[in-house]
């Protein structure tokens, strides 16, 4: 069977996983769905799990075994057969496996041994010699390998690739009272937000007097806020937002003076003025003409 197989008595039935459709010849699956798959070849990326042969199919793999065995239930691990040994007529002293190479017994080893120099005993392959693919430490195993991390670390998904824990996804690990937690590799933090600072006590955070600090902070007005500060200016000035520095606003070019002639800008201020032959007012603003009395004698 290309797919599944399931045994009855007599015989057995072929089956077909799911998009795919049981052929005419009651053994191969045809696929039935009008949008295409991505397979993945199983036993040349390593994960069939196979002990003995991976054969690659559509959407699928299977194990299979030597000739002198047979698949387990499993169906990725091999056990003997004496019903189908192939070196019965030639016994040689195999650890593992016989099979049958120019009609002479030759002995194998499973996945993750190799036969040693006797030609008989299988010897483990240490695979954390050669590209076993871990991010950081691998340790051998009988007939396989495992990758390990660091206690910090965790292992991936992959089984291969190790990544920094996160502590601080971990609930109650800080307790300061209004600190974030700040993971770090191989550690965590406990920080005060921006505009906190740690007590005395080192209890909790406290929020920062800014408009306290030496040098000051702002050119001229500084008024507190909530992990902040806020910087302003007196009358007659304006913030810059890029410098925070206070700039003179000129009244007379933007016509905020309410003078009825002239207008002459200072630093903060303005004063208005008037024209040859008038008198400023008593408001600062207006002007009154002047009177000139011609006395005849």
């Amino acid at each position: 069977c290309q797919h599944k197989c399931t045994d009855k008595v007599p015989g057995f039935t072929c089956s077909c996983q799911d998009g795919f459709k049981l052929a005419a010849d009651g053994v191969s699956c045809e696929g039935i769905l009008k949008y295409y798959f991505c397979y993945i070849d199983e036993c040349s990326s390593g994960i069939h799990g196979c002990e003995q042969t991976c054969k690659n199919n559509e959407g699928s793999f299977n194990c299979l075994c030597q000739l002198g065995f047979r698949i387990k239930n499993d169906r990725k691990s091999c056990e003997n057969d004496p019903s189908r040994d192939p070196c019965a007529d030639f016994p040689p002293t195999c650890q593992y496996g016989c099979k049958l190479e120019n009609d002479q017994p030759v002995c194998f080893c499973q996945k993750g041994y190799v036969l040693g120099a006797d030609g008989n005993t299988c010897v483990d392959i240490n695979e954390c010699d050669g590209n076993h693919g871990c991010s950081d430490e691998c340790v051998n195993t009988p007939g396989s390998f495992k990758c390990t991390c660091a206690q910090y670390k965790k292992l991936e998904n992959d089984q291969k690739t190790c990544r920094d824990r996160n502590e601080c996804l971990t609930v109650g690990q800080c307790t300061i009272t209004g600190s974030v937690c700040v993971n770090t590799p191989g550690s965590y933090q406990c920080n005060c937000k921006d505009g906190y600072q740690l007590s005395a006590d080192k209890s909790k955070c406290e929020d920062i007097k800014e408009c306290d600090l030496t040098p000051k902070v702002c050119e001229q007005k500084c008024e507190e806020t909530e992990g902040s500060y806020y910087c302003s200016c007196e009358k007659g000035f304006v913030i810059n937002t890029e410098t925070q520095k206070c700039e003179d606003i000129d009244e007379c070019q933007i016509g905020r003076s309410d003078c009825t002639q002239k207008c002459r800008n200072t630093f903060g201020s303005f004063i208005c003025e008037c024209k040859t032959g008038y008198l400023i007012n008593s408001d600062r603003k207006t002007c009154r003409g002047m009177f000139i009395y011609n006395l005849l004698f």
